[in-house]
């Protein structure tokens, strides 16, 4: 009787086992690149991206300096340049530079969209993202004027990375723990 006991003890155990495995492997899928892998990739885009912009009056330079991460969080500083053109009497140059940070476990994963734009002569791509709470924790700083924190970010690229970027952004928001927002 104990050996039937312990042979029922021991199947109960082993069913268990396998009807419990596939739940614990689908919650460790680790498909794909880990985050620092996928933090370093967008890392890499960032950098690799700049633009330029001719309207009538005044040309406009935006690059990427630098790109840090921690973590699940993404901080960029843009440096933008204006100056007028040679026939541009009221124009003036300017440099500004901005800092953004950005935590991606706030992030709302499926708020991540692509959108294309035109200004002037420059053809361009945005990656939209918004905070799973609507709360506004991005940050932007500039030299000149006080923090300001948002709900939303947006992040320009070209049309050939757009999707593979907002993908990249996507996978890190899950990697991190975004959720997405309730009633959206």
């Amino acid at each position: 009787m104990k050996k039937i006991t312990a042979l029922l003890l021991a199947l109960r155990v082993l069913l268990l086992v396998v009807l419990c495995c596939p739940c614990i492997l689908a919650q460790q899928d680790n498909s794909g690149p880990s985050l620092p892998e996928t933090m370093d990739w967008i890392k890499g885009k960032l950098l690799d991206y700049s633009r330029t912009q001719n309207c009538s009056l005044t040309k406009s330079e935006v690059k990427i300096t630098s790109v840090s991460i921690n973590g699940s969080v993404l901080e960029w500083t843009e440096k933008s340049t204006s100056t007028g053109m040679a026939n541009c009497n009221v124009c003036t140059d300017s440099v500004s530079t901005f800092r953004h940070t950005l935590n991606f476990s706030e992030i709302d994963p499926n708020s991540i969209t692509v959108t294309e734009g035109q200004a002037c002569d420059l053809h361009f791509y945005t990656v939209y993202g918004e905070t799973s709470s609507g709360r506004k924790t991005i940050r932007t700083e500039t030299a000149n004027a006080p923090a300001q924190l948002e709900s939303r970010f947006d992040i320009y690229t070209n049309g050939e990375d757009a999707k593979r970027l907002a993908n990249a952004i996507k996978h890190a928001v899950i990697l991190s723990g975004g959720k997405p927002g309730l009633f959206r």
